[in-house]
């Protein structure tokens, strides 16, 4: 079982400011921190898995993950049309629209 997760995370830019820093490479804090709630790793058919992300800065943040079957699905927003600005800091749990954890677990056909 292959499954992928990816975070998009677009800074924030406000007219009249000084554009962010980059980070520098050695900055210990990831821009993006994805966590599942296995710590072992390992999961079986159909297992619901929790999702975590927290985020370094303050933007617009996209959560996916490419199931077996090579197909996206995105996590978060939920909608299209919710507003998808995190603040930096701050650990968002991403939940499925039946309030369950964010996706089951499967396998390619």
């Amino acid at each position: 079982m292959f499954t992928l997760f990816a975070a998009l995370l677009a800074p924030v830019v406000v007219a009249d400011t000084v554009p962010p820093v980059a980070a520098s490479v050695s900055d210990p804090v990831p821009a993006i921190q994805i966590t599942l709630d296995n710590s072992s790793g390992n999961y079986f058919v159909g297992q619901h898995v929790g999702v975590r992300v927290e985020t370094r800065d303050d933007g617009y943040l996209i959560v996916f993950r490419v199931n077996a079957d090579g197909q996206i699905q995105v996590l978060f927003p939920l909608d299209p049309d919710v507003d998808a600005f995190v603040r930096g800091g701050k650990e968002y749990e991403i939940r499925a629209r039946d309030g369950q954890q964010s996706f089951q677990t499967d396998v390619a056909a």
